[in-house]
């Protein structure tokens, strides 16, 4: 019993949902569906990347406005924790709001059915879209002034992806650099499209652990072992 493996090392198991949109690489180029999502300011980590909050959602609008004369639709979808007032606010005052579609979908898997490209900030959906195959393209805004050890701006705050500097990866921070990359995704040679199958294929143990997309079932398997031992049994019974 004492030989037992007691730690068992998984992706993330929010990848799981994912697998079942997944699509071959290339297949969303050449169309122009916009999925943009909310800012994680990461408010329990880093208060000061609140001030990007507004930074971000007139950045991004601002694009809207320019991908609206060719031909792409954008729809907006925000944290299920939050609600969209401040973006509807600042999406009214920008003349582009009847210009959004404001999403409801149950779920970010079903939201992300049906788009070309995704434009997210520091949230597990930047590896969720990815993992799904859409090319996305991670926004975080950053002023000419701002310094930080990853070019972001905030000093040891991004890891993953979005902090290795070992490899190119689809990282926006001012609005040309997010349109360019939006355009980009339409050209199936492009970077921007190419990164989710290298995501998937080279880079997702490094950065989301072993299994990525069988994790629940790695888990449900580990804890299935672990009532099954004689001392979770007598645990369990003496709790009871």
């Amino acid at each position: 019993e004492n030989e037992r493996p007691r730690v068992v090392v998984t992706g993330n198991p929010c990848l799981d949902t994912m697998v079942r949109a997944r699509r071959q690489p290339g297949t969303t180029a050449g169309k122009k569906r916009l999925l943009l999502l909310n800012y994680a300011f990461g408010m329990y980590v880093v208060a000061s990347r609140i001030r990007k909050l507004d930074q971000y959602y007139i950045e991004a609008f601002r694009v809207v406005s320019s991908l609206m004369d060719e031909g792409w639709t954008v729809t907006y979808r925000t944290h299920p924790g939050l609600n969209n007032g401040l973006e509807q606010r600042i999406a009214k005052a920008m003349g582009v709001y009847h210009h959004i579609v404001w999403d409801r979908a149950p779920s970010f898997q079903d939201a992300v059915a049906d788009q070309d490209v995704v434009v997210t900030s520091a949230s597990t959906t930047f590896y969720q879209s990815m993992f799904a195959g859409v090319p996305t393209v991670f926004f975080e805004p950053v002023d000419d002034h701002e310094v930080g050890g990853t070019g972001l701006g905030v000093d040891n705050f991004f890891v993953g992806v979005v902090g290795a500097s070992d490899i190119w990866r689809p990282v926006a921070t001012d609005g040309q650099s997010l349109i360019r990359m939006i355009r980009e995704s339409t050209d199936p040679n492009s970077a921007v499209s190419r990164f989710p199958g290298e995501f998937a294929s080279q880079y997702a143990s490094r950065f989301v652990g072993p299994a990525p997309g069988n994790s629940s079932a790695v888990i449900s398997s580990f804890l299935a072992d672990e009532l099954q031992s004689p001392n979770t049994e007598a645990f369990v019974s003496t709790v009871s």
